[in-house]
């Protein structure tokens, strides 16, 4: 159990400050040692100016991922993403040589998540999310109203009668139910999941990288991973 004054530091650990990132204005975020950027990423350009593939369908984020082209889209392949949702990017991106991000920023690796996750310790997760915007999937296709009433009954979005699908931020993370996009373009699970990219790809595999996925109803979260065709969201952190 954290001692009292590791709790403290939890609750007071996160102070922001403004950066520009390839053009982007973002928040930085303190938590523990490590500074994070506190949105999500949402830049259309490489380093040496290039413009990153922005795909405008499915079938062209599909060819994109079987080519292995970096390319982006958001979400539903809107014009413009939801506020705070940033771009979904496939992971061709970040490994890309003309590079995504200045030198005294990165894309997390595993280790960096793992090190937040233990920081955070019981109910990360929970501790991450935002306080709004998360729902259940099943509420949406809801025969009784088709949103998120608190009627149903399913045991995972109840702990003691209190609807845990939302966090409570107490990190400062803030992060959004942004969805993803398989590799054949279909936009799943907004408001419902959000997935960051981690640089580490599995040594295993020539496909497989590690992510992060937080979910509606689950107060933790534990690092997995997925093909490098995917379309996830991206956080930085400062070297």
């Amino acid at each position: 159990m954290k001692s009292l004054i590791q709790q403290l530091l939890l609750i007071f650990s996160f102070f922001i400050v403004f950066s520009p990132v390839n053009g982007q204005e973002l928040n930085e975020l303190c938590i523990g040692n490590q500074i994070w950027l506190k949105t999500n990423l949402s830049v259309d350009t490489f380093l040496n100016g290039d413009k990153i593939i922005r795909a405008t369908s499915a079938q062209e984020w599909r060819i994109y991922s079987e080519e292995k082209n970096p390319a982006y889209a958001v979400y539903n392949f809107d014009s413009v993403p939801s506020e705070g949702m940033g771009f979904l990017y496939n992971w061709y991106v970040i490994s890309d040589s003309r590079g995504l991000v200045p030198n005294n920023w990165k894309i997390p690796e595993k280790e960096n998540f793992q090190l937040l996750l233990d920081f955070l310790g019981k109910q990360a997760a929970k501790k991450m999310k935002s306080s709004g915007y998360w729902e259940n999937e099943s509420c949406r296709s809801c025969s009784i109203n088709g949103s998120n009433c608190g009627v149903c009954k399913e045991e995972r979005r109840k702990e003691n009668k209190v609807i845990i699908g939302n966090g409570d931020n107490s990190s400062g993370f803030g992060a959004l139910p942004s969805g993803y996009i398989d590799i054949n373009g279909f936009c799943q699970k907004m408001d419902n999941q959000t997935v960051f990219w981690t640089a580490s790809d599995v040594m295993s595999s020539d496909e497989l990288v590690y992510c992060l996925p937080i979910r509606f109803g689950f107060n933790d979260a534990y690092l997995s991973y997925d093909l490098k065709g995917m379309g996830f969201s991206l956080r930085l952190i400062k070297r």
